[in-house]
């Protein structure tokens, strides 16, 4: 928490920075193969710590990948509908 405060946005900046490769991606899941449950757990990690500000792209990863789950769950009770009807 102190070297959020001191730093700031460039403590954001460094651990987002493309010069670092993969070595922080494990901490902060937002690919697409990344599970929702890990993604919720890294935000509520760092938000307890005190890194609340470092999570703003995974909530919104988040909130993204949870559209994309209600669609594709919507799609499939359709089709699953429109099976149903052919018997």
């Amino acid at each position: 928490q102190e070297m959020s405060s001191f730093m700031g946005q460039q403590l954001k900046q460094r651990l987002f920075d493309a010069n670092y490769g993969t070595a922080f991606s494990g901490l902060f899941p937002m690919g697409a193969d990344a599970s929702p449950k890990d993604t919720r757990f890294s935000i509520n990690f760092f938000t307890t710590i005190g890194l609340g500000g470092l999570t703003q792209e995974m909530r919104a990863f988040l909130k993204e990948k949870h559209k994309e789950m209600i669609a594709q769950q919507q799609m499939e009770s359709s089709s699953d509908d429109e099976d149903g009807d052919e018997e």
